[in-house]
């Protein structure tokens, strides 16, 4: 694996969606009624993270 430094914009991102996913995932288990809310706005938030981590593709 190669040996890349993170950015600070990367390390923001990552810290925000860690804590996203680690609230969201602890308000699922505490109440159960809203559990489905929660795993939506952790997909949303992990799909977004994603969106902006991955490399985009040049057109021709």
């Amino acid at each position: 694996m190669a040996n890349k430094t993170l950015t600070i914009k990367e390390m923001v991102q990552a810290a925000i969606i860690s804590i996203l996913l680690g609230g969201s995932l602890t308000l699922a288990v505490i109440d159960e009624q809203y559990r489905p809310t929660f795993m939506d706005m952790a997909k949303i938030g992990l799909g977004g993270y994603l969106g902006l981590s991955l490399p985009k593709s040049k057109g021709k």
